[in-house]
């Protein structure tokens, strides 16, 4: 009798002992009379505001690391547009050169860059998780070099490489290796994001046109073509300078599904905080009452330890004396 009292009494001691030191309940059946509808359904929210903040945290970074390559993209451009612009009219062989070397360093560094990923995630495939976005820079300029062959002039040219990042055959078919965009995840309540910003986005392949133009110009096309060579470098400039619109207004897009996703993580954290409340309201103790239990089983059980060692030194002799 008395090793089963002492094994409840320390049992009674190790429950209280968490009640105090967590504020909760260890039997929350127990603590709200077996009524686990309230507890469930906040349970239930939490796990769905889990999730919830799982996928704003996954796309918040991944919008971040995605703005900051457009910033990249667009800044290898500036300097290459600009020495492009100057082409035109009565610029010399050198400045002309100048500027498709300028043009070739950028679609270079616009081609890592979307290429890039972010920890295992490419930033512009698409559904394609993993692996680059589009071909290298050498087998770009190999489809264009075969594609403007026919060209005679340097609107020709222009009009071609054009057609073949327009052309489902052309980059779409043998540059672009991502997939299609990805679709939009919720993110709190009835409401949805998603980045699906892609290498095959229109507004990219115009503003890689005019940076292929000027490439194809460092690579040899229409050599000791000297004014023929000046009008491509012109229109490559411009038509990088009629791209930029489409450039910023990615950039702001993107913005917009970034202040999204915050704002979304911001009232997710909200009511997180709000449902927590409610759920320790639910199953909480109340301290001083858990405490004045501790203290009353804690002195039961050094009762019955004595008890127990007072028990265990009688005997028929000490009694009989």
């Amino acid at each position: 009798m008395l090793a089963n009292t002492t094994s409840t009494a320390k049992s009674a001691i190790t429950r209280l002992q968490q009640e105090v030191t967590t504020g909760v309940s260890s039997d929350t059946v127990r603590h709200l009379s077996g009524n686990l509808g309230q507890i469930n359904a906040v349970d239930s929210s939490l796990a769905q505001l889990s999730a919830f903040k799982t996928a704003t945290n996954e796309l918040g970074s991944l919008a971040t690391a995605t703005q900051s390559a457009l910033g990249t993209i667009t800044a290898f451009g500036e300097g290459a547009r600009s020495a492009l612009l100057i082409s035109v009219g009565t610029a010399s062989v050198a400045q002309v050169d100048s500027g498709a070397l300028a043009a070739r360093t950028a679609l270079e560094g616009v081609i890592s860059t979307l290429n890039s990923s972010f920890g295992e995630r490419s930033l512009f495939a698409g559904t394609r998780l993993s692996g680059p976005a589009m071909v290298d820079f050498a087998t770009m300029m190999a489809s264009l070099e075969t594609a403007v062959a026919p060209a005679t002039s340097a609107a020709d040219a222009a009009a071609l490489v054009a057609n073949w990042f327009d052309d489902p055959a052309g980059y779409a078919g043998t540059g672009y290796l991502g997939g299609p965009a990805v679709d939009a995840v919720p993110v709190a309540e009835g409401e949805t994001a998603t980045v699906s910003l892609t290498a095959g986005s229109t507004a990219i392949r115009d503003y890689m046109k005019g940076l292929a133009m000027g490439a194809l110009l460092d690579r040899g096309l229409f050599a000791g073509q000297a004014e023929t060579r000046r009008d491509l470098a012109g229109l490559a400039g411009k038509t990088m300078l009629s791209s930029q619109s489409g450039m910023t207004y990615l950039a702001a897009d993107l913005g917009v599904t970034e202040a999204r996703i915050a704002n979304a993580a911001t009232r997710n954290g909200t009511e997180i905080t709000a449902l927590g409340l409610a759920r320790a309201d639910l199953v909480g103790v109340d301290s001083y009452e858990a405490s004045t239990q501790l203290t009353a089983a804690e002195e039961k059980l050094q009762l019955l330890y004595a008890l127990t060692a007072r028990l265990s030194n009688l005997s028929l002799v000490e009694y009989l004396r």
